[in-house]
């Protein structure tokens, strides 16, 4: 699977669910893989954030078992989840400063992109085998 590939899985998997109502597809920069910390932004059309599709999601990604973890995050104050990969050096550097990692970590910050790289079909597939398995796709 090429990084286009890799880039838009989430999106599809998650859009097989529940038609997805964020205009984000991609996890990470095509043009550098480098540039920030892989992620995923979305959330589903009207679904409510109490559906048990978001819990059930939840789990498949606490449940992965991949080169790094990952985590579903919800911020109370924004409608959007987040499928975030845990890069934790301390705890004043957010998974989302890049910068701050990369200073951090030197070099093994690039081994950490391509890990989270490398999970991103791996995940997708876990969050797609456990949501048909709990029988919560929705968009059939």
């Amino acid at each position: 699977m090429d990084d286009s590939q890799i880039n838009t899985i989430m999106f599809e998997t998650l859009e097989q669910i529940a038609p997805i109502g964020t205009a984000r597809v991609s996890m990470f920069s095509i043009t550098d893989r480098y540039s920030y910390i892989p992620f995923f932004r979305f959330r589903f059309k009207s679904i409510n954030e109490d559906n048990k599709i978001y819990h059930q999601i939840k789990l498949a990604i606490e449940h992965f078992n991949g080169n790094v973890k990952w985590e579903l995050y919800k911020n109370p104050d924004i409608r959007n989840y987040l499928i975030i990969p845990i890069i934790l050096c301390k705890d004043d550097i957010r998974w989302s400063d890049a910068e701050k990692l990369k200073l951090y970590l030197g070099d093994s910050f690039y081994r950490k992109i391509d890990e989270c790289i490398d999970d991103i079909p791996r995940l997708a597939s876990q969050i797609k085998r456990e949501c048909s398995r709990k029988s919560i796709i929705m968009n059939r």
